[in-house]
């Protein structure tokens, strides 16, 4: 029974500890395979004003990601878990794209975060107001936005498509999840 119970304890503590952590704010685990930076003409290719375009399907995908994910946890902290990814992993209705001299301006509804263009390190707003440090990189022909604080982070790649639609697949990871929660958001211009 003492084991039974200490393994009850540690995944409590383990899953309190999940939730107390901001899955948008910390340090990223694995190296991005990608080139230090961009040129200002592959940030010109990204720029734009973009509308959500993945539909229901998409919106459908992202609930069963977190349903999954949430699902690992102890079933005491599930759905406080559940409401803190769903608050911090919205499907954003715009994503604007801008180049301001040196800098790539990302706008994700009201979130706007200034990378710059040279690979350095900037410090942006995190969804919940967390203050997040910010690399921009090219892997290919996508932009990696690599966002991370002390306990996990935030990773969006951007690809732009035949069709001009921009795809935006998402990897939030964290010590405190036990898995990375994975999803595709589709926008058009």
């Amino acid at each position: 029974m003492l084991n039974a119970r200490t393994s009850l304890l540690v995944g409590t503590i383990s899953a309190c500890a999940l939730l107390a952590c901001d899955v948008a704010d910390a340090a990223d685990r694995e190296a991005v395979g990608a080139v230090a930076g961009l040129s200002e003409t592959d940030a010109d290719r990204f720029v734009g004003q973009y509308a959500f375009a993945g539909g229901d399907d998409e919106r459908t995908t992202l609930r069963n990601a977190i349903e999954d994910l949430v699902g690992m946890l102890n079933a005491l902290v599930r759905g406080v878990a559940r409401d803190k990814l769903t608050e911090t992993n919205p499907v954003f209705e715009k994503v604007s794209i801008e180049r301001k001299g040196a800098e790539l301006v990302l706008k994700f509804g009201t979130l706007t975060n200034a990378c710059k263009l040279d690979g350095s390190v900037t410090e942006v707003p995190g969804i919940d107001g967390s203050t997040l440090t910010c690399r921009l990189s090219m892997q290919g022909d996508a932009l990696v936005q690599q966002l991370s604080g002390s306990r996990g982070g935030r990773v969006n790649t951007f690809s732009i498509g035949k069709s001009g639609r921009l795809a935006m697949k998402t990897r939030i990871h964290s010590k405190m999840m036990p898995a990375d929660l994975r999803y595709t958001l589709t926008f058009k211009r």
